[in-house]
């Protein structure tokens, strides 16, 4: 999240779309699948349908027609695969995959899943009870998922969902500046992850106003949850906040191992790492929830907004839409280790030491070993017209975004981009700014013993990212020299340094990479 004060917000509908498929998961241990009991239900329908219908010709003495079978997988992919995405493997997703334990444990230990139609084995399933009772419910059965005890009840505001678009688009705006969103543009573009031109500040605006179902606020204690309707909560909305409530149950109980609300230059990696600690519980705890106390129709009921929400992520550049969505994603496969070495105490363990960099998240044994990141080495000042920006981290995390997509393509990704991200040590990225000109230095320390060598992978990013550039004459140690229309690139790489140039001209690119 851009905003400080909105970075325990939960944002992407994808996160509701996640409980759905972590039912699959919990049914496919149990040998009987999502497809399966959804087809079941379905048919039944369609069953009662076709009765009735056939009963209608009888009495009119017309010839029932014959009927296309949609079968369940055409059924199944309508309501999940607008907010997957299409090929995106529900079952091969790493998340859900290292969470199936604790899913399995919540099956067992309720004797199924929260029924087909509603309510589960909980007070807060179903339709009954005014949103006041409905909410201390939820509480009661999120203290009994995550062994906490609130110490004091907290007291939500349920807004209309256009209203809370508004107020998040009002509080975001307020921090991401004109000045800083254009600065982090310049950044962005220079590496390829935005096109030229483009208006990050609009854009970020759009993506939290489209995609935050609700925020809790550790500053004020605040909980915010929108919903589309009055009367009783409808299963999404108890989702949301179960979400919620696990943000303000975290932070009263362990406290919330906030990075500042405007991390110090270089510290962005660390507040990304923390955050994934953070969405990550919360949304392992509102599929639990979901799984124990939410019927899987009311589950389902909810994917039909969700894909709305997950079309306008998709059309996101890249390496917003992935900032966005890591903490909820790669957050949820990091607790749902820790959960699994452990259960909640080894999460609850997590806050006293959470994870200080994104490669933490990802390769959990970095955690495990609380390796920290390599400071690379500050390049050289390019010239006195020029003025210095503040740096920034680049993680692992956004290693892999860049790999991805380069030039924002995810169609020339490299292969195995995480893979490739284990080279990652350490790594910042400097900016300079005279008038409209930008120039920038990406360095980064590669990692002992790293599978692929980080210098191959940043030179075949490049290439791969600015197709057009062309090569020119290179210099002894320069791994890639690149004459681009926008912007030159020199690479140098001197043992684990890795430094790439980006500039006007050759000669300035080449200065920043030394």
């Amino acid at each position: 999240m851009p905003s400080g004060r909105l970075r325990v917000a939960l944002g992407v509908a994808l996160a509701v779309a996640l409980v759905a498929a972590g039912v699959a998961v919990v049914e496919r241990q149990r040998r009987t699948s999502l497809e399966e009991r959804v087809a079941r239900l379905e048919e039944r329908r369609r069953a009662e349908e076709r009765a009735a219908a056939q009963s209608e010709r009888r009495e009119r003495g017309e010839d029932a027609p014959a009927e296309e079978d949609e079968g369940p997988e055409g059924l199944v992919g309508r309501l999940l695969e607008g907010v997957l995405g299409p090929g995106s493997g529900l079952f091969s997703s790493s998340a859900l995959e290292q969470c199936a334990t604790a899913f399995g444990a919540v099956s067992g230990a309720s004797g199924g899943l929260g029924g087909l139609v509603g309510g589960g084995s909980g007070a807060s399933g179903g339709q009954a009870g005014d949103a006041a009772g409905q909410m201390r419910a939820v509480a009661e059965d999120l203290e009994a998922i995550r062994d906490l005890e609130f110490r004091r009840l907290p007291d939500p505001v349920f807004l209309p969902r256009e209203q809370l678009r508004d107020r998040v688009r009002a509080e975001v705006a307020e921090e991401l500046t004109d000045e800083v969103a254009a600065r982090q543009a310049r950044g962005l573009v220079a590496l390829g992850a935005l096109p030229p031109g483009s208006d990050l500040r609009e854009l970020t605006l759009r993506a939290v106003g489209d995609q935050v179902a609700g925020f809790y606020d550790p500053e004020t204690g605040e909980m915010v949850v929108g919903r589309a309707t009055t009367g009783p909560l409808d299963g999404a909305t108890r989702m949301i906040l179960a979400h919620e409530l696990d943000h303000a149950l975290t932070d009263q109980v362990l406290d919330l191992p906030l990075a500042p609300e405007r991390p110090a230059p270089g510290a962005e990696d660390t507040a990304l790492a923390q955050l994934a600690l953070i969405e990550g519980d919360a949304t392992l705890a509102m599929q639990l929830y979901a799984l124990r106390h939410v019927g899987l129709l009311e589950q389902l009921s909810g994917l039909g907004s969700a894909a709305g929400a997950q079309q306008q992520l998709t059309a996101l550049p890249h390496h917003l839409r992935s900032t966005l969505t890591f903490p909820y994603l790669q957050g949820l496969a990091f607790v749902c280790r820790l959960h699994a070495g452990g259960g909640w105490k080894a999460v609850d363990r997590a806050y006293d030491e959470p994870p200080t960099t994104t490669a933490q998240v990802l390769f959990p044994e970095r955690y495990d070993e609380r390796e920290a990141a390599v400071d690379p080495r500050d390049p050289a000042a390019p010239g006195r017209t020029w003025r210095a920006e503040p740096r920034r981290a680049v993680g692992a995390a956004e290693l892999v975004w860049l790999l991805e997509a380069p030039g924002g393509d995810a169609g020339r990704a490299l292969d195995d981009a995480t893979g490739r991200a284990r080279a990652w040590a350490g790594g910042e990225l400097h900016q300079w700014s005279d008038g409209g000109r930008t120039a920038a230095a990406l360095v980064l320390v590669e990692r002992d013993g790293a599978p692929a060598p980080l210098c191959a992978t940043v030179t075949a990013w490049y290439r791969s990212a600015f197709p057009d550039a062309r090569p020119a004459a290179a210099e002894p140690g320069e791994a890639l020299v690149a004459d681009g229309a926008g912007q030159d690139a020199v690479l140098r790489c001197d043992g684990r340094d890795v430094r790439l140039g980006l500039a006007p001209d050759v000669a300035t690119a080449r200065a920043l990479s030394r």
